[in-house]
């Protein structure tokens, strides 16, 4: 991949992480501890790194990485279905970059909803509903944030 498209896709992923409620989420409220702007950060050169050292990464193996970096780094659980759809999102990018093919790529980015963190509340929910709500994230205060 050529440094211009390296650059390309290093941006897609950023723009990518950057519109996904769960992360914007984790980092607004500090999930990650008050590093939680530079985990986001590292997360992105992350996955850029291990992209342009790794060939034929699948979209399963980024979702497994995306879940355990959630989990272990910001202490969330992504429950709201957007594990998959940000996974694909970005190796669609990537190849999308292998081939050259920038006018795709920023189309596909422009289409990209903003995160509004508005459509993410407090929720009345007592530990034990948990099982059953999906998207709902829980702060170190133990406040409970449903995503709808």
């Amino acid at each position: 991949m050529a440094a211009s498209m390296g650059d390309a896709f290093r941006g897609a992923v950023d723009r990518i992480l950057g519109n996904w409620p769960v992360l914007k989420l984790a980092v607004t409220h500090g999930f990650g501890g008050a590093d939680s702007q530079a985990k986001a950060e590292w997360l992105v050169g992350a996955i850029y790194q291990w992209f342009t050292e790794n060939a034929n990464i699948e979209t399963y193996e980024l979702e497994d990485f995306l879940e355990d970096v959630l989990n272990t780094e910001f202490d969330t659980i992504a429950d709201d279905g957007s594990l998959p759809e940000v996974a694909k999102m970005i190796c669609g990018c990537y190849k999308l970059c292998q081939h050259g093919d920038d006018v795709q790529l920023r189309e596909r980015l422009d289409k990209l909803p903003p995160c509004n963190l508005a459509n993410c509340q407090p929720a009345a929910v007592t530990e034990q509903e948990l099982g059953h709500i999906v998207g709902c994230f829980i702060s170190q205060s133990r406040k409970i944030m449903v995503f709808q």
